[in-house]
């Protein structure tokens, strides 16, 4: 830590610390005419003299990564982390030395404290996120008590940005931009939620009365404006709610020979799932729900499960029972088998026939954990699954095809988190070989694809990465993909790839859904090493998935994009009406809407 003189810049004092980094905001506090700066830090919060940066007390609990920064009042300093375990204190000032387990500490919780947003002291109480949770918790700032506890507050989902207060109002702003109106108190009272329309990351700030909001693309000033005219409503039908889409499927559903689309809502925090129903145009005449209401759902997949004839819906929920839901003769969807333990980390879910015996089996892709084959069988039984992978795979992707020509599907791994991303041939009699590597070892994979880029009759792999170039890696015929060719930016926040023939032109072109940046479709220009960029959608949705399909009968495939805090839109592609592939018209994913 460094104190530095405001008007020359030049080096007052410099102290070492025992974190290798650190992210909160140092506090200055003054008590009993000593000026002190406080920081947390990994396992430990500090104070300073200002002075000459002497260590004035320091107090163990905090987990490691600690990022809220202290907050203080009341005689007192309040520190939280909430990574890789929960720590909340308030330390009592005026203390000096190791105040670790003494009564210096006036009080302290280890439950629902924040991972990156600060607490918030307003009218002596304390006020603090569960994780990066829209969960808020209410403690007594003098002793502790707590009024709630991990309150969850509708309409918000994650949240980055800290709370902040004015008056009687606590303002909390949600990553999907929306923001609540909170009444301070005992009870949670959310007054409304407003709606912004774009990500928000950053904590607001308020300038006397007025409040700036800091978005993904633009800074916002929000102040009361006196009209004499109310605002005009609008006619027709309202928009349907923005959603935590995390996947969409376009497949035929009800077997009428025009595409549908499955959306799968929720993520960590729960959300409806919903089927839409197709009129041949493009337009979609039915909407149908599946599932509890509330899943946490990363993906839905259709599948015959049963072999009736009827399309079901399998779906993968996060440390909730994923499930296949089977479709009835008179259009719904009931509860059928679970798919392995609710206890998953699962991130995906992918269908194909592994085995040849022309039934569709089910692999569950799980982060930080074993990735599972569940094989259909006429026990219809989906519990134990056979482990595909290392067994410790952060898998957050699997895509399905045959690799080397021999006829049997193979698996392509995306993996987060420093793991290299793999390749499992299939070797038949329900057995892979060994992992095969692809990428360059620490790629941030988020999606992968499987297409015949170059015209050579081999399916290559493309790639969506995360703060590095995508790419597509070329299949030599046998399975070995040492030659790859890089296509977008060097930052793009691609979380989905999807391909196929977008201008008619007889190649396979590749669409990617970015998180915070506008979405892009890549014309193969020439053997899949060249290629010609198009920009469609909005900076501000966070495009978690992108699928692909001619929704309209007009031969030329049309996007769905499934975004995250926004409304899901479909892109028909207008190939015949303009420059093949280039013309999109954009309408809501809705029924009838």
């Amino acid at each position: 830590i460094v104190a530095l003189n405001k008007l020359t810049g030049k080096t007052i004092w410099k102290a070492n610390r025992d974190e290798v980094t650190s992210w909160a905001t140092p506090l200055i506090v003054q008590h009993d005419g000593q000026t002190q700066v406080v920081v947390s830090g990994t396992h430990r919060v500090r104070s300073y003299d200002i002075k000459d940066g002497t260590v004035l007390w320091a107090c163990g609990g905090q987990t490691v990564n600690a990022i809220p920064s202290p907050v203080s009042g009341l005689g007192m300093v309040y520190v939280a982390s909430g990574y890789r375990g929960r720590a909340m204190y308030a330390i009592k000032l005026g203390h000096q030395g190791d105040l670790t387990g003494t009564k210096a500490i006036a009080w302290e919780v280890h439950r629902s404290t924040p991972y990156i947003p600060s607490l918030l002291l307003h009218q002596e109480k304390v006020y603090f996120f569960s994780a990066n949770q829209a969960r808020l918790s209410c403690y007594d700032a003098h002793d502790g008590k707590a009024n709630y506890v991990g309150e969850p507050i509708k309409g918000l989902h994650g949240v980055y940005a800290s709370p902040i207060a004015v008056g009687d109002r606590i303002y909390v702003t949600g990553r999907s931009g929306n923001t609540a109106i909170i009444s301070p108190g005992p009870k949670l009272n959310v007054e409304r939620v407003n709606r912004l329309g774009e990500d928000v990351d950053a904590s607001p700030a308020i300038v006397g009365n007025e409040l700036y909001i800091r978005g993904r693309t633009h800074l916002y000033c929000i102040a009361e404006e006196k009209t004499s005219t109310p605002a005009a409503s609008t006619p027709g039908k309202a928009a349907p709610p923005a959603e935590l889409t995390a996947s969409v499927e376009i497949n035929d559903l009800d077997g009428d020979g025009d595409l549908d689309v499955l959306v799968a809502n929720g993520r960590h925090w729960g959300g409806p799932n919903r089927a839409y129903f197709n009129n041949g145009k493009g337009a979609f005449s039915q909407m149908i729900p599946f599932g509890t209401g509330k899943d946490r759902s990363y993906a839905a997949r259709a599948i015959d499960y049963n072999g009736d004839g009827l399309v079901d819906i399998a779906v993968a929920n996060d440390r909730q029972q994923s499930r296949v839901y089977l479709r009835n003769l008179r259009g719904n969807y009931a509860p059928g088998p679970a798919i392995g333990s609710a206890t998953q980390n699962t991130r995906n879910l992918t269908i194909a026939d592994l085995n040849g015996d022309k039934r569709p089996d089910i692999l569950i892709a799980n982060r930080r954990a074993a990735n599972f084959i569940y094989y259909n069988s006429d026990k219809g039984d989906l519990v134990n699954g056979q482990v595909l992978g290392s067994g410790a795979d952060s898998t957050i992707d699997i895509a399905i095809g045959d690799l080397n020509g021999d006829k049997k599907p193979d698996a392509v791994l995306a993996n987060r988190d420093g793991q290299p991303n793999a390749i499992y041939l299939n070797a038949g009699g329900k057995k892979f070989g060994k992992a095969i590597a692809y990428g360059t070892g620490r790629d941030n994979t988020r999606s992968v694809a499987l297409g015949d880029m170059n015209g050579d009759g081999h399916l290559d792999i493309i790639a969506a990465n995360v703060g590095q170039p995508n790419r597509v890696f070329f299949n030599d015929g046998k399975g070995g993909f040492t030659k790859s060719t890089a296509f977008g930016e060097v930052q793009d926040p691609s979380y989905s790839v999807a391909v196929a023939d977008m201008d008619q032109d007889g190649d396979m072109d590749i669409v990617i859904g970015n998180a915070g940046q506008r979405n892009a479709i890549y014309f193969n220009e020439f053997k899949g090493i060249k290629y010609r960029s198009l920009s469609f959608g909005e900076a501000a949705s966070r495009t978690y998935c992108v699928g692909l399909g001619d929704l309209n009968g007009d031969e030329y495939p049309d996007i769905v994009t499934g975004n995250s805090g926004a409304h899901n839109f479909v892109y028909l592609n207008r190939g015949k009406a303009g420059k093949a592939g280039e013309a999109l018209q954009r309408k809501l994913l809705a029924a009838m809407y």
